[in-house]
């Protein structure tokens, strides 16, 4: 019996404590996030690996798990090595939740893990609380993807309407800064890593991301971001 036929018949035996799989190929990351994954997501138990290739080599015989996690840092997903990688996961662990811990929040991306099999893309940009209870969430059999996929179609719609001729683009009533900040946050960016970037405070960053709400009458920093994009394809929102 291999890896994953041990996998798929004893998860039911593992009681109410996850046992994870978590796949990272940075050292240091993966060293942090099986830390917290054991100590904040109570991990019954933990294998920590690499690659996806290293799935077979490094499952024991008799080890379960019940969730896995695939760290793919800033990897694109319509890419070979990526989706090799996926396809890789779910022919080892079929029936087992999938889930992808991402630093990119493209849409593309997003549909195409979804398409692949794997029942969530979790953006790094959130808190840790909010991915914990996520893959509580997944590993129920629920299924979760940002709120930028679930907005693509009315942004669309609103971008097409922004872009028409008779129709004055609404970044034009933002500040210098406050547009800096849409480009950042176009780029699926938090707030701490904004407030690096542009070299202000968290705090400060946070006002005018509210500011920017309130602008363009968005419902949150995600339907701005996605509303950016579909708006200027890859420009900076001040673009002409």
């Amino acid at each position: 019996m291999d890896a994953a036929d041990t996998i798929g018949r004893t998860v039911a035996s593992q009681g109410k404590r996850p046992v994870v799989l978590l796949i990272e190929s940075r050292p240091l990351i993966r060293s942090c996030l099986s830390r917290w994954l054991v100590q904040d997501f109570d991990a019954a138990r933990l294998v920590a690996l690499s690659s996806p290739s290293d799935v077979r080599s490094g499952l024991n015989e008799g080890q379960a798990a019940d969730l896995v996690i695939w760290s793919i840092g800033g990897l694109v997903l319509s890419q070979s090595p990526a989706l090799q990688g996926l396809e890789r996961l779910k022919a080892s662990f079929p029936g087992i939740p999938l889930v992808l811990l991402a630093d990119r929040e493209d849409v593309i991306d997003v549909a195409e893990a979804i398409r692949c099999g794997a029942s969530g893309y979790i953006p790094t940009s959130l808190d840790k609380s909010e991915i914990a209870e996520i893959l509580r969430f997944v590993r129920s059999g629920g299924t979760f993807v940002p709120a930028s996929i679930i907005l693509d179609r009315s942004a669309n719609a609103r971008a097409s309407e922004w872009a028409s001729p008779a129709s004055e683009s609404p970044f034009r009533v933002l500040t210098s800064r406050e547009r800096d900040v849409v480009d950042l946050l176009r780029q699926a960016k938090s707030n701490k890593i904004i407030a690096y970037e542009l070299d202000l405070s968290e705090s400060t960053v946070k006002v005018i991301v509210h500011r920017i709400l309130g602008k363009l009458n968005a419902a949150n920093r995600t339907e701005v971001a996605c509303l950016a994009q579909k708006c200027f394809e890859g420009q900076r929102p001040d673009a002409t």
